[in-house]
């Protein structure tokens, strides 16, 4: 089913501030911008301020090689960190409830079935409880709990692969495409996407697999070993590529090609409703 629509307003309040357009891919936009920013200052706040031993790190020790999260594993980039994380977290939470009022308004119009919703709603109900976690990695330092530490982590990955299927399956639904198709045709594009999301799915439970395994004491991979540790480092840097830098190409897609939520912010009339004395 094609999803017809016309070319939406500018997203933004309107003049007497009670309209809003907002599209749910907007904020996801600006969550991994958020991210990418707490990257690159704890970053380099770490390589500048931090005199740390790579090869005597909690994480390295544990897993064989230092992942992203060791550039806020320490003071002040930890502390620096927490503050951006937020900002992040806030913005993916929020583009998880548009996106819920929008899978609400297109199964009422029957554009999507009601099994969508349903969906829609345990997994965002999920995720946005995962998201919320992430915080932990702040609170618990790798130098007190390595797995307490990197627990809330896998939760992030979760719910990023929830997200993933479920914007995948919107797109399929709708008639849209995740990828853009003045590159690709339609067929490619499909074939693209569904390559995309199974790659995804593949790269996430290798990671989580093996970080699982390693902190259960029965490690799928030796880590202990270089070749091993290349393996599981290799696994983790392909993860961020999926998680991070290709959804945030997917989402300015998506952003041109679907619509846009219109919300009124104007009180309801209840006039119609009041009984005379």
């Amino acid at each position: 089913m094609t999803f017809q629509h016309d070319i939406p307003p500018a997203e933004g309040f309107d003049a007497d501030l009670s309209t809003l357009v907002l599209h749910p891919e907007t904020l996801r936009v600006a969550a991994y911008i958020a991210f990418i920013c707490m990257v690159l200052v704890s970053t380099a706040v770490t390589l500048t301020s931090i005199d740390v031993d790579w090869e005597r790190t909690p994480l390295y020790l544990t897993y064989g090689y230092n992942n992203v999260c060791i550039m806020w594993d320490f003071s002040p980039a930890k502390e620096i960190a927490a503050m951006i994380f937020p900002v992040a977290e806030y913005l993916l939470q929020g583009h998880l409830v548009v996106a819920l009022i929008r899978s609400n308004q297109t199964t009422l119009k029957g554009i999507t079935p009601k099994w969508y919703f349903v969906m829609t709603s345990v997994f965002t109900s999920v995720a946005m409880f995962l998201i919320a976690q992430v915080r932990i990695i702040f609170v618990v330092p790798p130098t007190v709990d390595v797995g307490l530490h990197t627990l809330p982590f896998i939760g992030l990955q979760v719910a990023l692969m929830l997200i993933a299927v479920q914007n995948y399956i919107f797109n399929h639904l709708i008639g849209g495409h995740m990828f853009d198709k003045s590159f690709l045709r339609p067929i490619g594009a499909s074939i693209v996407a569904i390559a995309y999301v199974v790659i995804f799915f593949a790269v996430t439970l290798t990671k989580i697999v093996i970080v699982a395994s390693i902190l259960g004491g029965a490690p799928a991979v030796n880590v202990k070993q270089p070749s091993g540790a290349r393996f599981a480092q290799a696994v983790d840097t392909l993860w961020f590529v999926f998680a991070v830098a290709i959804p945030m190409l997917i989402a300015i897609v998506q952003r041109r090609n679907t619509p846009p939520m219109v919300l009124s912010l104007r009180p309801k009339d209840n006039s119609m409703n009041t009984q005379p004395a």
